[in-house]
């Protein structure tokens, strides 16, 4: 029995450098991001990541 996938997944990744957890209006900033949280407020918001780059 073969299984198959009708509708492709619905995925937006947002990488941003040098941003601090609370530079967006989601997470209480006071700079306006009303397309990110709105993004953030209907999907899944990643509140926890590392990064161990090396420059």
């Amino acid at each position: 029995m073969k299984t198959t996938i009708s509708e492709k997944p619905n995925i937006i990744l947002v990488l941003v450098d040098d941003m601090g957890f609370a530079d967006l209006g989601i997470t209480g900033s006071e700079i306006n991001t009303p397309n990110i949280d709105a993004l953030a407020n209907n999907g899944v918001l990643l509140a926890s990541m590392y990064n161990c780059a090396r420059c």
